[in-house]
């Protein structure tokens, strides 16, 4: 029950001066990793991108390294790649290991038979109801069908533990992840978003998902970073303009650059696809007045920073924590 930080395991590693190759038996980071957890049940998610680009035999000493004999291998949605679902007799052939499956749209141990996307005045995130291991109904606060996904498989992970499944379903309620799809503001009226999105995909993603929860307008409030590529300028303004109702262009980080000429750019992406928006250069500011303008039914999106708390300007970083600013923002609506 230990969340396993792979960071602190690399620096371990270093520090011992041993090489990160999780496939050979005769390893020492087998071992070394069981030691850091300091626990005696162990769960992996096998994912389709694990298998599709692991040799067989690197899987097998995977398993066997790593996993003891009541623990159970989640197997998810294979059949979405080829590859990985090549794989997959291979990989469970000698396997000795309980095998539990979770899913949403194959057969599984652990499956979801209904999701409702849920936009009220008092909750923002999904409700899903499961069969088979578990026949109940669940709400989370993190948006999005993939993280009905994470929700599942932290579930059946409590289920293997014994933990109590009412305190677990009680946990998904308010449960969020820093700067990512992180529900920070519900009111009746409007509500606020962070994530940390930076890629294209990331970005393209992020806005799908919020679109699917039908908000009468989403307002994205966002910048481009300094010292960054043009084109990814270009490319934010034209993905997160394309789909939002407003954009609140400000600054994200400028470093050496003037934030006008990061927002030029950003603003040819954002004309390419006819986009609506204004500039505020000061980020608090731009929070602000998205939340004291907001019309019934927005949806705010504050993109890029997440869990930041600085703004990197000319080489000097100031604190900076969009919390502090929707902290502020709710006691004025009290």
């Amino acid at each position: 029950r230990h969340i396993y930080n792979r960071n602190e395991f690399r620096k371990e590693l270093q520090k011992r001066k041993l090489k990160a190759n999780f496939a050979d038996k005769k390893s020492q980071v087998p071992s070394l990793f069981r030691q850091s957890l300091g626990v005696s049940s162990k769960y992996f998610e096998l994912i389709p991108r694990a298998l599709a680009f692991k040799p067989i035999n690197q899987v097998y000493n995977f398993i066997y390294d790593f996993l003891l004999n009541e623990d159970p291998v989640k197997i998810d949605d294979l059949r979405n790649n080829i590859h990985a679902y090549r794989h997959l007799s291979d990989v469970l052939k000698g396997v000795e290991v309980p095998i539990t499956t979770y899913g949403i749209k194959e057969p599984a141990d652990l499956k979801v038979t209904d999701i409702k996307l849920m936009n009220d005045s008092d909750f923002f995130g999904s409700e899903f109801t499961t069969e088979g291991l578990m026949k109940d109904t669940f709400r989370t606060c993190i948006p999005g069908e993939f993280n009905v996904y994470n929700a599942l498989c932290a579930l059946l992970v409590c289920y293997k533990l014994g933990v109590d499944i009412s305190k677990a379903k009680e946990a998904l309620l308010t449960i969020k992840v820093r700067g990512r799809m992180e529900t920070a503001l519900v009111t009746p009226k409007f509500k606020v978003l962070i994530d940390y999105a930076h890629t294209e995909d990331g970005m393209k993603g992020l806005v799908k998902t919020l679109k699917d929860y039908k908000p009468k307008r989403l307002v994205s409030v966002f910048g481009g970073g300094g010292n960054r590529p043009k084109e990814r300028r270009y490319n934010l303004g034209e993905i997160i303009g394309g789909a939002s109702d407003l954009c609140i262009i400000t600054e994200d980080n400028p470093r050496f650059e003037e934030i006008s000429s990061i927002n030029k750019d950003i603003k040819v992406g954002l004309d390419k696809v006819g986009a609506k928006y204004i500039e505020i250069p000061d980020r608090a500011d731009a929070i602000k007045y998205a939340c004291e303008n907001a019309l019934e039914g927005d949806l705010i999106l504050l993109v890029g920073k997440g869990h930041e708390e600085y703004q990197d300007i000319k080489g000097v970083k100031y604190y900076f924590n969009e919390l502090d600013v929707i902290d502020e923002i709710k006691k004025n609506l009290k």
